[in-house]
Order: structure tokens, then sequence, then C-alpha cells
């Protein structure tokens, strides 16, 4: 898994945290909503290239804390699994069986990914004025 933040500078993650914010106006980009105890966290956006096993940086967006847990399922367990596939759910207007049957391929998925070594392409933070760590870093 990358972990951008630890990879950049914390001035340059704070810009770009602070961009994916405004440019939502404090609201997450999936449901249009806000948390409880903070409006927004940011997550990276990534485009996986299957093919040539590149892991390319897109961009930066804006979601609730409920939806960015959500989007580390596969990575939970217990209390916090369940509430992130009832986000999932909700999200998504899905039955608890179709968040299973969803979380069972994005698990496969996952599994088949993590037998190649992957180049990481981080070209993306060019164009935001980010200093840009090794691309030709695998993974």
């Amino acid at each position: 898994m990358v972990n951008l933040s630890a990879m950049l500078s914390g001035a340059d993650w704070e810009r770009l945290t602070r961009k994916a914010y405004s440019r939502s106006d404090h609201r997450c980009e999936v449901t249009g909503g806000v948390g409880s105890a903070w409006p927004v966290e940011c997550q990276e956006v990534w485009e996986f290239d299957d093919k040539q096993h590149v892991l390319r940086l897109t961009g930066m967006t804006a979601l609730a804390p409920e939806v960015h847990l959500a989007k580390h399922i596969l990575q939970l367990q217990g209390q916090q699994r369940a509430s992130a596939l009832q986000t999932l759910q909700d999200i998504n207007g899905w039955r608890p069986t179709d968040a299973e049957i969803y979380l069972e391929s994005v698990a496969e998925l996952a599994r088949t990914r993590t037998k190649h070594k992957w180049l990481l392409d981080l070209a993306w933070l060019q164009g935001e004025g980010a200093q840009v760590p090794s691309t030709s870093k695998s993974m």
C-alpha cells in the first residue's frame, strides 16, 4: 500500500489536501455530506494499469470520514469493517449480500494484484507543483 503523505514533505501534503478540501467546499465528493467530528479527509485517487502493472496517481479527493474508512475496508476488522460495509450499502443502495459479493470481488482483485511488482507513477504531482519522489519505485 502506498502512503503518499509519508512520501511528500509536510508542506506539499498540507497544500494538496487543502486544495482538495477547498475544491469540494469541505464536503464529501461522494455523498455531499460531512463528518460529525470533522468535515472531510483526503484520499489519493489511484488508477491501476493491470496490463502494464503501473499504479498511477491521478488526483486527490475529499471524503467524509466514514466514506474514507470504506475505501480501506480490506484493512479493517470487527466493528470498523461492519460500519464500512454499512456505508457501502447506504451509498450504493445495496443489500447486505450485494456488499459481501463486492467485498469478495475486491479482495480477489487485491490478491491478484499483489502477485506483481508495480511501477509507481507520481507524475500528477508535477502539475500540482509538489516535489516528486522517485517515480521508478517498484512496489
